[in-house]
């Protein structure tokens, strides 16, 4: 509800009279006098208070002698739940009715005259008492129940005070402060209170505002701003003022004062040098890193344009220049790396980071964070050698491996070390970049390059065992035992299920290559069967050679594959070199005997043995099935 309306304001009007004509007549009488009058009537006084209840009205007109009830009762009745100005009408009137009517709490008595123009006056009234409640309401809304408190005083007497100040001193009610001096309550410098309170009377000003505290009833003080001016009170001259609670305010101001503290003490504490500069490009403080870092005292800093300081590089100014206005034009700046000297001619690395801050919440400046990277600089540039080294060292692995004679082509060789060096030089590229945006990572950093050497020399000295060119060591070996130590010393995972059928027999051949290809095989016909399969390894002899049979039930080998299976380099693992099955054709042709491999897709894959035998044993028929419960590590298979 709006509580504040001018006097042409829309009146509503419930007019309550047993006799119709009179109802009819008022209702056209006072529009005329005042058009800004809305009339509801009723001529049964018992409809009155549900017509309360259910719509809104300024003002009630009751007639006073009616059948069922009288205007002083049904003004009783009403006044029990509402606050609604009431006018007793009547033709009737005395002044017993009139003493009875104030006594129920009637606002005004107006008796019913013959001439139409008392009407005139009676509309005058009906908004005099309107006026009156409406300014009432506000009085009650916007004063007493205000939320800042509020007093007069006529001298240092109070003689009005409001609910909230009652509070804000802890007194019990009104009148425990009124007539009570005010400087008892209002703890205020008396000379200031006095000067301002003459500059008020003499007209000087017409209000003031200043801070003071008010003594509670308990003895604590509680702060307060004070906002003073001069009225007329009962035709005297009075002070208002208005009082509002600042405890929150003056705790918030702590905390900013605290933070504020807290704040330097973190600058002055910082590890990285901190400089603040005035919009007009002045350095106005260094915080101690800056001075401990360049070697620069406050007295060399201080004062100076930021760009002819002299840890500034003569060719990094004009950028210092550029950067620093437009960060005062507010655009966002990105860490900016450059170098500076220390006051020794000493040069070193910073990242600088710059912002627009706030200074005693007046003044704009900018502050500048530098943080000494010399030594991540340093870092970078031993990690970008040690990766130019890395490569060094592939080249001249490379180089090496063009002049063995078992390489078939140079280019073949150049590209599938390049090919294959390319991932772990990859790694090392991508660790130092990751290094040099976040040197915190340092550590995982240096794990991933060690990780990538490691790769690249071991690809490196894979390909150099598989085809260096070393004399055979031949021994008489016992096929059978031998066969079974390479399985038993092979890690097959357990999906996988070994079958064997060999036969005595002595064979000369140089153990650790045969082994290195039997192993081989073993890990190739692994890699096929990447669900569940089975394994099958068997020796025959035929004439004057034994034969040893690899065979899986995996994948197959396509044609298109098979046709280059054994040229160097010639892989489709992700990982491999292309080098395993190059390895294994060589060592078994440096015996005098040959290789042979037969695959179908989706039927597995044999490869076949043949290896010159100068002794046979027994033809004794040897058949086992060995079964791994634990699923050993696979090494990288070729």
């Amino acid at each position: 509800m709006n509580l504040i309306q001018s006097s042409s304001d829309l009146i509503r009007i419930l007019h309550v009279d047993d006799d119709e004509n009179q109802l009819i007549m008022m209702r056209e009488l006072l529009r005329i006098f005042d058009p800004h009058m809305e009339f509801d009537s009723v001529s049964n006084p018992l409809e009155v208070p549900e017509k309360l209840r259910n719509k809104w009205y300024d003002c009630l007109v009751i007639d006073y002698q009616m059948p069922k009830m009288t205007g002083i009762e049904l003004s009783m009745k009403i006044r029990k739940e509402n606050k609604i100005p009431i006018i007793l009408y009547t033709g009737k009137g005395s002044e017993e009715v009139a003493e009875m009517a104030f006594s129920v709490g009637i606002n005004d008595y107006f008796r019913k005259e013959v001439n139409s123009q008392h009407i005139q006056v009676l509309a005058k009234k009906i908004r005099d008492v309107v006026d009156k409640q409406r300014m009432e309401q506000i009085y009650t809304s916007v004063v007493k129940e205000a939320r800042n408190s509020i007093v007069i005083a006529v001298g240092d007497k109070i003689v009005f005070a409001n609910q909230a100040f009652v509070e804000l001193t802890g007194a019990s009610s009104v009148k425990d402060v009124l007539s009570k001096n005010l400087n008892q309550i209002i703890i205020v410098e008396k000379k200031l209170l006095q000067d301002e309170r003459a500059g008020l009377k003499q007209g000087e000003k017409t209000y003031t505002i200043t801070e003071s505290e008010i003594k509670r009833k308990d003895g604590k003080r509680i702060p307060v701003e004070i906002n003073l001016s001069i009225i007329e009170y009962l035709g005297e001259k009075a002070f208002l003022f208005f009082l509002r609670d600042i405890t929150k305010q003056k705790t918030f101001e702590t905390e900013i004062k605290n933070s504020e503290v807290r704040y330097r003490t973190l600058l002055e504490l910082a590890p990285d040098g901190i400089i603040t500069i005035n919009l007009r490009g002045n350095v106005t403080w260094i915080n101690p890193a800056y001075t401990s870092i360049t070697g620069f005292a406050e007295e060399d800093i201080v004062g100076k344009k930021i760009w002819s300081i002299e840890a500034v590089r003569a060719p990094d100014i004009k950028t210092f220049l550029r950067l620093f206005y437009d960060q005062v034009k507010g655009k966002s700046i990105p860490p900016v790396e450059s170098q500076w000297v220390s006051k020794d001619g000493k040069l070193g690395w910073a990242e600088g980071r710059a912002s627009l801050i706030k200074i005693d919440n007046k003044k704009t400046e900018v502050l500048l964070i530098l943080r000494d990277i010399t030594i991540r600089k340093k870092m970078e540039k031993d990690l970008k050698a040690y990766s130019m080294e890395m490569e060094h060292l592939a080249a001249e692995r490379a180089h090496k491996l063009l002049d063995s004679e078992k390489m078939i082509a140079a280019g073949a060789i150049a590209s599938t070390v390049a090919h294959d060096l390319r991932g772990p030089l990859s790694a090392i590229r991508n660790a130092v970049y990751i290094f040099d945006k976040d040197p915190e990572k340092s550590t995982e950093m240096k794990q991933i390059i060690n990780k990538a050497v490691d790769n690249a020399v071991q690809m490196l000295n894979d390909i150099q065992e598989k085809t260096a060119t070393e004399s055979l060591q031949v021994e008489d070996i016992n096929v059978v035992a031998f066969i079974e130590s390479v399985i038993n010393e092979t890690p097959i995972p357990s999906r996988i299920t070994v079958k064997t059928d060999l036969r005595e027999a002595t064979v000369s051949f140089d153990r650790l290559k045969i082994r290195r290809v039997i192993e081989n095989l073993i890990r190739n016909a692994v890699d096929a069967m990447p669900e569940k399969g089975n394994l099958y390894i068997s020796n025959k002899i035929d004439a004057d050679k034994v034969v040893i049979e690899v065979k899986d039930t995996g994948e197959g080998i396509p044609d298109d594959v098979l046709k280059g299976l054994f040229k160097p380099f010639h892989t489709t693992k992700v990982t491999g070199t292309g080098l395993g099955l190059y390895y294994c054709r060589n060592t078994l042709e440096a015996h005098e005997g040959s290789i042979e491999v037969k695959s179908k897709v989706g039927s597995g894959t044999t490869v076949i043995l043949s290896i010159p035998m100068k002794y046979v044993g027994t033809d004794e028929l040897i058949v086992t099935v060995i079964s791994h419960q634990v699923e050993p590590p696979l090494s990288t298979l070729n």
